[in-house]
This record gives structure tokens, C-alpha cells and sequence, in this order.
């Protein structure tokens, strides 16, 4: 048996492989046993070991039967068709034909093992051709033809692969007996899928081997062994039109099936206690059967174009037609439904074919994993279902038929929606108040639950709180759950305020004082728990120039309607007396008095200058030293005293003067010269001349003699000349004070 190849026949079978498609290879299909034909026998449709079967794009059945050295045709449901062949190793005889397939053409390719050569017929047995003979070959058992008519042999006992083109004229060979990746210990079949690659039946190795065109090695499939991932001397092998790979794990009685990676999906056969399809992971291994379905041996197998499977079971010389059950089609729910959890939905399907009941499983992640339904119901196309809370957008629905296997998936996924939008609950309180920098925000958070009672994630937005700016901060709460459905936003108010007044950084303040004046020039200075460092203000004057202690009050205003007041003393000092301007002070005098016309000065630090005063007279008449204090009073306490002499000298003597004679009448009948003697000071009117001595002269100069020559009268001097010429010489003491 080999692929089935649809180049060269698509026209004619695009509306058939549309509908077959559709059904026989849709996923969840299955197999059961349909018919059987053949026993042991030489007449038409009777066997002798069959050991190869293909399949044409009409549905007829070639067999290779090999022990009666003969092919026989048949169609899909075992009517005996045609017969060609015989023992012998002429054109168109055989000698124990083992493999068989059919290409594009429906141009049948046998490999005649024992003549160790290919054939090829028409559809209706007319020879066309041979290849081969036994320096080319050693017992050929598999044959295999690609989508270009190139021809690949499995030369079973030379343990490799020929490749021929559509001539027969040989391309490439590859392998060799062996066990490592690439060699082959008896090659005994080969197939090739759409894409070119090549896969071997590697029999007495257990496995099979992946080659590309060229031969190049790609894979190996299996091992020695019963269980899934095992093969006991696989004999055949092909591909569908699907690319999935089929082997006949002959010693294991059974056939099995891979996808196009190489994915197991399951085998058919007798396990001991059923005959049936058998799902990977069932833990059942292949038994010898002979009832209907059941195997003995089998050594190939063929695919049609709607995925039926034929066997050759060599050992009960019969063919076996293992029909592909369709799947159970799930009408409802089959994707893109929206179903509410918590209400109840009708689930319809198809019925499908020999079930009576069936199980019925969901998913709601695609079909990764699944939970049952029921495990049992009536086949009847329709159950109630509870919707589960298993809130998904990628749920499925799967029918199990409970006779066949056969089984439905929804075609695409549904989703299962909250029936009620999810609910927030906050964690904590809904208003927060919180001291401005001084206590810290903790977001507590929220939880949300759809009307499932599944936790919904909460998005946290709004205002961010900062705990240093004091206000109303609105932190917001949203919920959307899986439904898409949103929940009803909550919020959560926190208010940052300040109820602490400031602290002043220094408590308290040093006092301020200056000489002559102070000036606050370094304001102090307050901490807030919100406002940071704050600068104190005042109403009072920074600047004091007057002598005296004065209180200023700092006020620390937070700006948020706390304020803190401190007062500070500052004290304006003079303690330095004034300094005369000159270090001393120059003596006055004066000629009979004197007189300080000119105030002394001090210069004052705070003051500035000072013109001195004293309770002592400024003037003076009296000889004498006299001293004047002054004093510099700088009004704030302090004085300076200096003293300054006062001389009031006399050094002119008195003026005496004479006044000229005057003739008077001094006494009755004599007359006489008089002269007034009289004395004047500059310092004063009181003085007294004193006559000491009074002298005349005559006319020669000789002093005159004798009593009665003069007389004095106070302080007149009276001269009795004598004679008309006489001088008179008067000594006069004045003196002053």
C-alpha cells in the first residue's frame, strides 16, 4: 500500500475530495469495523498470506496476493473485480509479489519480490513496463511512487532504497545494513508524502526513518517495544492525502497512526478485551485477534480518499475495511456564542452513528485540558447544561460517542461571561486622613469578585498622594472582569492636613544687643512637619538706634492655618563714655578778666559730637586761676569730665596823673598854683595815688627850702611860688589791686 497522489486527477476530483474532507478527515473522527472479504483459497477473491494492499482515486482495492503469486482487483466493498498474474518470472507473472501501490494515473506498481523486480500495469492489469532483476535487486518488498512519477524501492535484503525516475532509470540509492540513523536492517516498505519526504519501514530495526528526496536523513520514529511509542518489525507503511502516516507494527498486530509531525493519535486493533480505536494513552498493547476487526499479522494497509482504512491481515488471508466514523458535530454552542455563567444552555449536536449515548466534556482553555459534562447521556442530539463560573473567551464542547469513540468539537471557541459585573470591596477606610509630612501613605488596595466569586484584578488610578501638600487627594478604583463587564468605580478620599504648628528651630532665641544700635539682620527660623524650614516674620522694627530693651516677635505662619510665635529681646548699649576732642583743654587768660567764649567737644560713639557744659562762671574779673570743669554728657548715661584754667592777670600798673597849675585862691589875699595829683588802672577805677614826696625847684634848678613852699590837700598839691620861675618835682605811689 502506498499514497494515494492527487496530481493529474484534481479536476476531476475537486468536488469529491471537498465533501470527503469535510467529513472523513474533520477532527474527531474515528474508526470502527465495517466488512471483511477473502479467506484461504486459490478462487477469485480467496488469499494465500496477502501482503500488500492499494488503493486507486476510484475507491477500488489492489492486493498483492502474494503465496498465490497473483494481483486481484476489487472495489470499496470487497466485490471481486479482476485477476492478473501467476507463478513465473515472465512479463506479467509473479513469484511472491509483495508490495503493491498505485500513482496519480491509477498505473499499478508491484514489487515481484522473488524476481526481485517492479512492474507496472494499467488499472485494468496490462503490463507497461519492468525495472530490475537480480543484480539490481534482492528481494524487493515495498514500492513506493511521488508526485512526478519517480519511483522509490525498498530493496528489503540490500537493506536500502533505490530511487528510479519514471523510466526506471536509477537516480540515487542510500542506506546499508545497520542500526545507526540512515541504515536500514531490512528495508521492508517505503512511502512518500506531498512534500517529498521519504519514510522507510526499518522491520527488523522496530522503527520507522524519515529521509528527504535526496536521501538526506532526517528522523527516526520508535523503538522496540509494545506501547505507544513502540514497533515490533513494522512491515508497512503509507501516507494519506493529509500527510498523516500510517504503519503496519505487524508483530504488534495492530495499526497505527501519526499526524504530519510524527504525533502518535492512536491505533486500531484487538487489545485482549475490545477491538477498537485506541487513543493515545490508553496503556493497552496489540493483540492476535481473528474475529471481525482484529488482526493477525498484518503486514500493510491502505488509505482512500475518505480516509477508510483497508488492512491486509496476512495470517487470516482477508481484507479488512476499517471504516473512519465522522465526528459528532456540535451544533450548539460551536463558537462565537457568548453564554452567561450560572444559566443554563441547550448543547446540540449531530448524533453522528452508532452511538447511543455519548459523554460530553468542556474546556475552557482550548482544549489544553478538559472537565466532563456528563459521562453519560442519551445520544439524542441536545442536553441542559448549567453554565459553570469558568469565565473564558476560548471554551469548547466536546461529544464523545460512548460505542465508537467517534467525537465533536466545537468548530471555534464560545466564551463564557459574568452574568453581573464584578463587585469592589476597599481594603481599609474609604476616607483617610493623614498628618501633612508626618505620616506616610500605605494604598491599602482593593479586591474585586465577577459573579463568580473569581477575583478580578483592580486598576489603581487617580490622584498620587503626596503627604507633604496638604488637600484632598481622590484615589480611584476600576474592576473589569473577563466578561468585559466594569464594575462600579469606587474611590477613596484621602485628606493630607496639618495640625501641627511649626517648631522653631531655636528656642530659645539668643538675644540681639549693639552699641549705639541694632539692626536684626539673621531672621530665625522654624521647621513644619508639611511646610519644611519656614522664616520667620514680624511686624516689629528690625532697626533700633535709641538706647533701651525692646521685644520683637517672630511669627512662623505654615500656610495652612498654624502659625507659631517667639519673641526675641534686643537691647541698643552705650557704655563708652565720650571722648574729648581735645586731649587738654588750653588755659584762658586775660588782662584784668577773662572770658571762655569757645565751648569745649567730645566726640561720641553713639552721640556723635558733644559740645561740653559746666556750672561754673564762664567769665571772670578777679586776678586769679580759676579751673572750669566741663562735662559731655552723651545723654545715655555715660560722661566725660575736663577741666580748664581760667587766668585773669593784671600786669599793667596804675597810670598817674598830674594836672596842670591852676592858679587859685588858697587863702584871703595869697595866691597859689594848685596841681591835682590823681592815678587810673586798666583793671580798675579804684585807685588811690599816694604823694610821697613833693620837691620845687627854682629858676636855677635848687630845690627851695622851707615851710610854706607847699601843702598838700588830699590829693591836691598846693605851690606858693615864689618868684616867677620855679619847677616843682612830685613823687606819686599808685598801686591796684
Amino acid at each position: 500500500m502506498k499514497r494515494v497522489t492527487l496530481c493529474g486527477i484534481f479536476i476531476l476530483l475537486v468536488l469529491t475530495l471537498t465533501l470527503f474532507v469535510s467529513t472523513a478527515l474533520a477532527s474527531g473522527s474515528t474508526y470502527v469495523f465495517e466488512l471483511k472479504w477473502g479467506s484461504f483459497g486459490t478462487g477469485n477473491g480467496e488469499f494465500d498470506t496477502p501482503r500488500s494492499v492499494a488503493v486507486d482515486s476510484n475507491g477500488d482495492v489492489y492486493v498483492a496476493d502474494t503465496a498465490n503469486h497473483r494481483i486481484q482487483k476489487f472495489d470499496s466493498i470487497g466485490n471481486h473485480l479482476l485477476t492478473w498474474g501467476g507463478s513465473g518470472s515472465g512479463i506479467g507473472q509473479f513469484k511472491n509479489p509483495w508490495g503493491i501501490t498505485v500513482d496519480s494515473n491509477d498505473n499499478v506498481y508491484v514489487a515481484d519480490t522473488d524476481n526481485n523486480r517492479i512492474q507496472k500495469f494499467d488499472k485494468n492489469g496490462n503490463h507497461l513496463a519492468t525495472w530490475g532483476s537480480s543484480g539490481q535487486f534482492s528481494r524487493p518488498r515495498g514500492v513506493a511512487v511521488d508526485s512526478i512519477g519517480n519511483i522509490y524501492v525498498a530493496d528489503t535484503y540490500n537493506h536500502r532504497i533505490q530511487k528510479l525516475n519514471s523510466s526506471g532509470t536509477l537516480i540515487l540509492m542510500w542506506g546499508g545494513v545497520g542500526t545507526t540513523p540512515g541504515r536500514f536492517y531490512m528495508a521492508g516498505d517505503v512511502a512518500v508524502d506531498s512534500g517529498g519526504f521519504v519514510y522507510v519501514a526499518d522491520s527488523f530495526n522496530d522503527r520507522i526513518q524519515k529521509f528527504g528526496a535526496n536521501g538526506n536523513y532526517i528522523a527516526t520514529l520508535g523503538s522496540y517495544g509494545a506501547l505507544d511509542d513502540h514497533f515490533n518489525t513494522p512491515w508497512g507503511i503509507g501516507v494519506d492525502s493529509e500527510d498523516n502516516l500510517y504503519v503496519a507494527d505487524t508483530s504488534n498486530n495492530r495499526i497505527k497512526k501519526y499526524d504530519s509531525t510524527g504525533l502518535f493519535l492512536g491505533w486500531w486493533g484487538y487489545d485482549g478485551t475490545e477491538t477498537k480505536w485506541h487513543p493515545p494513552g490508553s496503556g493497552k498493547t496489540g493483540k492476535i485477534g481473528f474475529l471481525d476487526g482484529q488482526l493477525f499479522f498484518p503486514s500493510d494497509m491502505a488509505v482512500d480518499l475518505k480516509g477508510n482504512i483497508f488492512v491486509a491481515d496476512s495470517f487470516m488471508d482477508r481484507i479488512q475495511k476499517i471504516k473512519i466514523v465522522p465526528p459528532l458535530g456540535v451544533k450548539s454552542p460551536n463558537g462565537g456564542e457568548n453564554l452567561l455563567a450560572n444559566k443554563t444552555h441547550d448543547i446540540a449536536w449531530d448524533t453522528g452513528v452508532d452511538n447511543a449515548s455519548v459523554r460530553i466534556d468542556f474546556s475552557a482553555d482550548n482544549g489544553t485540558t478538559w472537565d466532563e459534562i456528563v459521562d453519560d447521556t442519551a445520544n439524542d442530539g441536545s442536553y441542559t447544561w448549567d453554565v459553570p463560573c469558568n469565565l473564558s473567551d476560548t471554551c469548547l464542547i466536546r461529544i464523545t460517542g460512548l460505542d465508537d469513540y467517534s467525537f465533536g468539537e466545537s468548530d471555534a471557541v464560545f466564551s463564557i461571561k459574568s452574568s453581573t459585573p464584578p463587585v469592589i470591596t476597599l481594603i481599609g477606610l474609604p476616607e483617610l486622613y493623614l498628618e501633612c509630612g508626618t505620616d506616610t501613605y500605605t494604598e491599602d488596595g482593593a479586591t474585586a469578585e465577577d459573579g463568580c466569586l473569581n477575583d478580578v484584578p483592580v486598576d489603581i488610578s487617580g490622584d498620587t498622594v503626596d503627604t507633604m501638600t496638604c488637600g484632598t487627594y481622590v484615589v480611584t478604583y476600576d474592576a473589569i472582569d473577563t466578561s468585559g463587564q466594569a464594575a462600579v468605580q469606587k474611590t477613596r478620599s484621602v485628606i493630607v492636613r496639618d495640625t501641627t504648628p511649626p517648631v522653631p528651630d531655636v528656642d530659645p532665641l539668643g538675644p540681639v544687643s549693639g552699641e549705639c544700635s541694632v539692626t536684626i539682620t539673621a531672621f530665625p527660623t522654624a521647621t513644619d512637619n508639611c511646610a519644611g524650614p519656614i522664616t520667620g516674620t514680624t511686624t516689629d522694627p528690625l532697626s533700633y538706634d535709641t538706647r533701651g530693651t525692646y521685644t520683637v516677635t517672630w511669627t512662623y505662619d505654615d500656610g495652612n492655618g498654624y502659625t507659631a510665635t517667639q519673641t526675641q529681646t534686643v537691647t541698643v548699649e552705650d557704655t563708652t563714655p565720650p571722648v574729648p576732642d581735645a586731649e587738654t583743654l588750653p588755659t584762658v587768660t586775660g588782662e584784668c578778666s577773662a572770658e571762655i567764649t569757645t565751648h569745649p567737644k567730645a566726640t561720641d560713639n553713639c552721640a556723635g559730637s558733644i559740645t561740653g557744659t559746666t556750672t561754673d562762671p564762664l567769665s571772670y574779673s578777679k586776678k586769679g586761676t580759676y579751673t572750669v570743669t566741663w562735662t559731655y554728657d552723651d545723654g545715655n548715661g555715660n560722661t566725660t569730665t575736663q577741666t580748664q584754667t581760667v587766668t585773669v592777670e593784671d600786669v599793667t600798673p596804675p597810670t598817674i596823673h598830674l594836672s596842670d597849675s591852676t592858679c587859685v585862691d588858697v587863702k584871703k589875699w595869697v595866691m597859689a598854683n594848685m596841681l591835682t595829683v590823681s592815678a587810673s588802672d586798666n583793671c580798675t577805677s579804684d585807685v588811690e595815688a599816694v604823694i610821697d614826696k613833693v620837691e620845687i625847684f627854682n629858676r636855677g634848678g635848687r630845690r627851695v627850702r622851707g615851710r610854706g613852699v607847699y601843702s598838700i590837700d588830699g590829693n591836691n598839691i598846693y605851690v606858693y611860688p615864689k618868684g616867677r620861675s620855679w619847677s616843682i618835682r612830685v613823687t606819686v605811689t599808685a598801686a591796684d589791686e
